[in-house]
């Protein structure tokens, strides 16, 4: 299933678990899914994310600490955008 369905599907009202902001239709192909929160993590907040474990502060958020840990777990960690795979987690 490609980004403009997705978008579609929900209406265009997606928004990022990390940043409170809003996905537009064209950022989509680039967020990952957390099935933690059932919820996107845009581009920006991925790298928020990398910084702040790169930075050790990452603990200080529950919250992004489980995110941080469920993207390394699922495929090695690092900056892997997108997850263009949404069959998985319909």
């Amino acid at each position: 299933m490609d980004g403009d369905k997705m978008t579609d599907m929900f209406g265009n009202t997606d928004w990022c678990w990390i940043t409170q902001k809003n996905i537009s239709k064209d950022e989509l192909k680039d967020c990952r899914f957390t099935m933690e929160f059932d919820a996107f993590v845009s581009k920006e907040g991925q790298e928020i994310l990398a910084k702040a474990a790169e930075d050790g502060t990452l603990d200080d958020n529950p919250e992004w600490r489980f995110i941080w840990d469920e993207f390394q777990n699922t495929d090695g960690g690092g900056l892997k955008y997108g997850n263009t795979d949404w069959t998985s987690i319909l």
